[in-house]
């Protein structure tokens, strides 16, 4: 059996991308580590019996108050897992990740980017291991000039769209990415590595399908959370170590899913 698995480890986060759809607001419990030891004893169990992808993401998972309890339990059970993160932490990020050397990618947000972002992003580059790939969200052209900047320190640099999710305003942004994106399709010619994930189902790109739902102004009732693959079982979890439904709604009852707000339904 396929199995995904993602942990919404937290909803706090200290960046406030306009395009975020996540609610940042959220009274979040203090869990003690035997009940944190007890969920991830469950996904090892899981990861034991089946093929298995286990993502940890947010928020910023790195400002969780028992990240390093966590990452602790993780490296003890010897679950295989990777972390997203904005990056911003730098120090900490290097710190844990040479001590329990986890799997982990980087997701850029241009419009969060101070002077001192970049020699931090080449510290973390420079002093950590199992960097999988930085995400660097596209939200206007001007931006790219950042992309070739970090694409310098690290080739695996991915553009990625931003579609307007729960909030308005980044329509464009996703029109400008599909341009640039279909101009290198067609022309194969851009030292640009383009998010390339195929929607089995509707057999397109996920971000063609969200312009293509700008364009229709109505929902195509097909759910991409799970990014184009075909899983048996895909399981979310949130900070509370409950389960839902989805990242952006947080609710367990699927009929009750406010399908006309979201562009993953």
């Amino acid at each position: 059996m396929k199995i995904n698995i993602e942990w919404l480890l937290t909803e706090k986060c200290n960046y406030t991308c306009e395009y975020c759809a996540l609610y940042n607001n959220k009274i979040e419990p203090e869990l003690n580590t035997k009940k944190i030891f007890r969920f991830l004893k469950n996904i090892k169990f899981l990861q034991i019996k089946n093929s298995f992808e286990f993502f940890i993401f947010g928020g910023e998972p790195f400002l969780h108050p028992k990240i390093d309890q966590i990452l602790s339990i993780l490296k003890k059970l010897k679950i295989n897992y990777a972390i997203q993160t904005n990056g911003s932490l730098y120090e900490k990020i290097i710190k844990l990740n040479n001590i329990y050397d986890f799997k982990f990618k980087i997701s850029i947000h241009p419009t969060q980017i101070n002077k001192n972002y970049l020699n931090n992003l080449k510290k973390i580059i420079s002093n950590t291991k199992n960097l999988e790939s930085i995400d660097f969200m596209f939200v206007e052209n001007s931006n790219l000039k950042i992309y070739f900047e970090i694409k310098k320190y690290f080739n695996n640099t991915i553009l990625c769209p931003i579609s307007n999710f729960l909030v308005e305003g980044f329509d464009e942004s996703l029109k400008s990415y599909n341009k640039l994106f279909k101009n290198h399709l067609k022309n194969k010619t851009s030292n640009i590595l383009f998010e390339k994930i195929w929607i089995k189902p509707k057999n397109n790109y996920r971000s063609f399908i969200w312009e293509e739902e700008l364009n229709n102004k109505t929902p195509i009732k097909n759910c991409i959370l799970n990014n184009g693959e075909i899983y048996d079982k895909f399981l979310l979890f949130d900070s509370n170590l409950k389960s839902f439904n989805c990242c952006f709604h947080q609710n367990n009852d699927i009929q009750n899913c406010p399908h006309t707000k979201c562009f993953y339904s």
